[in-house]
C-alpha cells in the first residue's frame, strides 16, 4: 500500500473520531484541578478527624457517667452495709444495756432497806456480769471494726463510748479517776442514732 493510501485512511479516521487530535491542555484548568484535589483530600481528612473525634468524645462520655453511676452504687451499699453491720447492732445493744441499767441499776435499790438492796444488788451483779459487760465488749469490738468506715477518729461520742466500754469492765469492781471520766452518757445513743438516720436517707 503506498504512503498517500495510508494518509488517506489516517485522515478518514481522524473524521468519524476514531483517531483523535493531540490538543494542549487548557493552561487554567491544568492549574485548577490540582486544587480543586487538594481541598477534596483536605474536607475528607477533616471529616474522618471529625468523625473519629466525636466518636472517642461520645465513648468517653458514656464511661465518665457508668463510672460515676457504679460509684454511686457502690457509696450507696456502703452505707446500707455500714447501717447494717455497725449502726444497728451498735444500737440495739446500747438499748439493751440501757433498759436492764434502768430497771435493774443501781438507781433501783440506792435508799431501800438492806434485804431489797441485797436482793437488786445480786440481781444487777449478774446480770453486769453476763449481759452489760459481753454486751460493751462486743459494742467495742465493732467500733474497732468499723472505725474507719464510722469515720470515729473524729467523732468524740464514738470515742468516748469506746474507752468507756474498757474503763467499765475493766474498773468496775474497783473504780477509779479513769473509770470516772468515761461514765456513760445519754446523748451518746442519740448522736450514734442520728448519725444512723442521716445515712438512711443518703441511701434512698
Amino acid at each position: 500500500m503506498s504512503a498517500e493510501t495510508y494518509l488517506i485512511a489516517y485522515l478518514w479516521l481522524m473524521r468519524i473520531g476514531v483517531i483523535k487530535t493531540y490538543e494542549k491542555p487548557n493552561e487554567r484548568e491544568s492549574e485548577l484541578e490540582p486544587d480543586n484535589l487538594n481541598i477534596a483530600n483536605i474536607i475528607s481528612i477533616i471529616a474522618l478527624v471529625v468523625s473519629i473525634l466525636s466518636g472517642l468524645a461520645v465513648a468517653f462520655f458514656s464511661a465518665w457517667i457508668t463510672s460515676k453511676y457504679q460509684s454511686k452504687i457502690k457509696a450507696i451499699d456502703s452505707r446500707k452495709k455500714l447501717i447494717e453491720d455497725f449502726y444497728g447492732p451498735l444500737l440495739s445493744i446500747l438499748t439493751e444495756n440501757e433498759m436492764l441499767y434502768k430497771e435493774f441499776g443501781p438507781n433501783r435499790f440506792i435508799g431501800r432497806s438492806a434485804e431489797v438492796a441485797n436482793a437488786k444488788g445480786e440481781t444487777w451483779n449478774s446480770l453486769k456480769d453476763k449481759v452489760v459487760k459481753p454486751n460493751l465488749m462486743q459494742i467495742r469490738q465493732l467500733i474497732q471494726k468499723y472505725w474507719l468506715q464510722s469515720e470515729a477518729e473524729n467523732k468524740n461520742h464514738l470515742k468516748e463510748l469506746f474507752f468507756h466500754c474498757s474503763a467499765f469492765c475493766e474498773y468496775d469492781d474497783s473504780p477509779n479517776e479513769m473509770y470516772s471520766k468515761y461514765k456513760y452518757k445519754p446523748e451518746w445513743k442519740t448522736l450514734i442514732k442520728n448519725e444512723s438516720e442521716c445515712l438512711k436517707k443518703e441511701t434512698k
